[in-house]
């Protein structure tokens, strides 16, 4: 019977110490599925920093790629503008030239009309027949213009147009033009 009670007891013994042992190793189970949680909860966050940083790189690199083009189209714009001020400083410089002509012409023309006697208003003026007697014949081309012929000639559209009896600026191909003749 000392065997039996002390198997008993033995019995008894390792029951506590199981249910010790359980309830250690389900408070342990919980500790470790709380710190499993944890590490799950670090990984993603690490994971999600990985991936913010990466996102952020990869925006930082489209934004420098965005700035390069910006940069390139900028200077494509400046060079044009550039372009098309100095296409515009251009023409106003011929413009003023064409206009100083034109100014010229009236002034000759008033000045001439001044000086002819009343006799002479509806005869032709000496400064007309000189200016046909220096006059050269041009042959229109296709594509020309009145204003690229005046400009050719260095004379103003006006006086083209007056030199040749022009209503209007149209043109054709074959027509004949009385243009200033080289002196």
């Amino acid at each position: 019977m000392k065997y039996f009670i002390g198997l008993t007891l033995l019995i008894q013994l390792t029951f506590a110490n199981e249910a010790e042992l359980t309830t250690k190793l389900a408070g342990h189970s919980v500790k470790l599925k709380a710190l499993g949680e944890w590490a799950e909860k670090l990984e993603k966050g690490l994971e999600t920093q990985a991936i913010s940083q990466d996102a952020q790189k990869n925006e930082i690199d489209d934004i420098k790629k965005a700035i390069i083009i910006l940069d390139e189209n900028n200077k494509v714009l400046y060079e044009k503008l550039n372009k098309v001020l100095k296409e515009l400083a251009t023409e106003r410089k011929a413009r003023i030239a064409n206009d100083k002509k034109i100014i010229d012409f009236i002034k000759g023309k008033v000045s001439n009309e001044a000086a002819k006697p009343e006799n002479e208003t509806h005869a032709e003026s000496k400064a007309e027949q000189t200016k046909e007697a220096k006059s050269a014949i041009y042959v229109v081309k296709s594509g020309d213009t009145l204003s690229q012929i005046a400009r050719t000639n260095e004379i103003p559209l006006k006086y083209l147009k007056d030199l040749n009896d022009l209503k209007n600026d149209k043109i054709f191909a074959g027509q004949k033009l009385k243009v200033p003749a080289d002196e």
